[in-house]
């Protein structure tokens, strides 16, 4: 109940900043403050958003002439939450939606929705960087880092073309898949990984990881896997 209403009330926050981005100032009154670092909870706080930047926050904040207010009595507020393992392929979107960018931007506008403000996308296809290309940042949705299409290449020429395709395309990160599914299918041979981890140094890209066995995670440690 209290999670579920902290997230509401952080949404509501989010999505009236997000939308008056060139807009009047915005002060929230009356509310408390989690900040997560340890401190205790803030009382009765004022926060003030000044072209979609937080400029103030405090028990005594100056509210400029001509502020909107919103009350937030009986309602916390927590800084927005990062999901730094997540899937962004239009799952989640509206039935009626069809172009598939169009359901990326469902997912996003969900995700912020719930309180998340950026999704770490790792493995969802090239279709998320075209999505968040024609996105604005004045949009009220999570923010997008992407590692593009899984690479599971079975030679190190496979292996290194998918990794500089997806870095011509603009990922943020590369993602690999060692794993054989329990025995039940080839897992990638190591001189791939190797060809991946050398696109990733080349291209200033660090490498996260599908595996399983532990291992695998040793070994790709000191290869240089990043996640």
């Amino acid at each position: 109940m209290i999670r579920l209403r902290w997230l509401s009330t952080l949404t509501a926050v989010l999505l009236a900043a997000g939308s008056n981005l060139e807009a009047q100032t915005t002060a929230y009154v009356g509310g408390s403050v989690w900040d997560g670092t340890g401190a205790s909870i803030m009382r009765n706080v004022t926060m003030v958003v000044e072209d979609g930047r937080i400029t103030a926050v405090s028990r005594s904040a100056e509210i400029p002439a001509g502020t909107e207010i919103v009350f937030l009595e009986g309602k916390v507020l927590i800084p927005g939450l990062i999901n730094t393992h997540g899937h962004v392929s239009g799952l989640w979107a509206a039935e009626d939606v069809v172009d598939e960018q169009d359901r990326i931007r469902g997912d996003l506008e969900l995700f912020a929705k719930y309180g998340v403000t950026t999704v770490n996308s790792l493995g969802d296809g090239l279709a998320v960087i075209e999505a968040r290309k024609s996105s604005s940042p004045l949009d009220p949705r999570a923010r997008l880092l992407s590692a593009g299409a899984v690479i599971a290449g079975n030679t190190p020429e496979a292996a290194r073309n998918q990794a500089i395709a997806n870095a011509d395309a603009g990922v943020d990160w590369l993602k690999l898949r060692v794993d054989d599914n329990l025995g039940s299918s080839r897992k990638m041979p190591w001189d791939a990984v190797q060809a991946v981890m050398d696109v990733g140094n080349e291209r200033g890209l660090q490498v996260a990881t599908h595996l399983f066995y532990l291992e695998d995670a040793k070994r790709l440690i000191d290869m240089g896997t990043g996640m």
